[in-house]
């Protein structure tokens, strides 16, 4: 089943849904090399689930996709050059962000 760690979503009726949040966390510390260590497979794997769930959208500009890594000492590098510049991988029309989250 392609299901994310996390799927909010504001329904208007059974079949229409207005807005979709999409949300997986991946338990990886992130590299200082060229693509801050985010591998080809996670980004697939969110362009996966956003067309999977941008179907029941009328407008994919109310989808919101978000990679999640661990907020800790050994990304802090990487989470100081996210705050400054947004990461943000684009494909068909959705994004995905970049996000860091305390694990306590």
């Amino acid at each position: 089943a392609l299901r994310p760690d996390i799927l909010v979503f504001k329904e208007i009726s059974k079949d229409i849904k207005e807005e979709i949040l999409i949300l997986d966390t991946k338990w990886k510390i992130l590299s200082n090399d060229d693509k801050m260590g985010i591998s080809q497979a996670d980004l697939y794997q969110m362009f996966a689930y956003a067309n999977k769930y941008a179907l029941d959208l009328e407008e994919k500009k109310n989808l919101k996709v978000f990679l999640i890594y661990p907020k800790c000492a050994q990304n802090l590098n990487l989470e100081k050059k996210q705050q400054e510049n947004e990461w943000k991988f684009k494909a068909n029309e959705v994004d995905v962000k970049i996000l860091f989250f305390p694990l306590f």
